[in-house]
C-alpha cells in the first residue's frame, strides 16, 4: 500500500513512483548493466511525467519519493544516478527543473552515503562534478 498523496501529483504517478521506489530498495548493487539501464529508463520516465504534470514541482515530488531510503538500504545508487542525470540534466532542461532534480535526487543520495559512512564512489563524484561544470548556477 502506498502512502497518501501529499503532493499535487496525479494518483497514478504518485503510486507508480512509490512502487518504483520500493523496487529500488530491493535492487541489487550486483545488477547487470542491462538491469541498471532498465531501472534508469523507468526513473527517467517517471521524472519526465512529473515534469509534464507539474513542472519543477513535479520533478521534485517524484525525485523526493524515489530518493527515499529505508533504514537499512540506499534507494538510488551511484550507477543509476549517473545514467539518470545524463538524461534529466541536459542543455535543454530549464534551470528550475535542473535545480529540482539536483535537490530531490542527487543531494539526498550524496547525503545517504555520508550517513552510512560510505565514501562517495568515483562515479558519483564524477557525476556531481560534471553537473557542476555544465550547470554551475544550479549546483551552488
Amino acid at each position: 500500500s502506498t502512502p497518501p498523496r501529499t503532493t499535487g501529483l496525479s494518483e497514478a504517478l504518485h503510486n507508480a513512483s512509490h512502487e518504483l521506489q520500493s523496487s529500488l530498495l530491493l535492487f541489487s548493487n550486483q545488477a547487470t548493466s542491462s538491469d541498471i539501464q532498465s531501472m534508469s529508463n523507468q526513473i527517467i520516465s517517471l521524472i519526465t511525467r512529473g515534469g509534464s504534470e507539474l513542472g519543477a514541482e513535479g520533478v521534485s515530488a517524484v525525485g523526493t519519493i524515489l530518493a527515499q531510503q529505508s533504514s537499512k538500504q540506499q534507494g538510488l545508487n551511484d550507477r543509476i544516478l549517473s545514467v539518470v542525470s545524463k538524461s534529466c540534466v541536459t542543455e535543454g532542461t530549464s534551470a528550475l527543473r535542473t535545480s529540482a532534480f539536483l535537490t530531490s535526487c542527487v543531494l539526498p543520495t550524496c547525503l545517504g552515503f555520508t550517513q552510512d559512512n560510505k565514501p562517495a564512489s568515483r562515479l558519483l563524484v564524477s557525476t556531481v562534478c560534471n553537473l557542476a561544470k555544465d550547470r554551475p548556477k544550479e549546483c551552488i
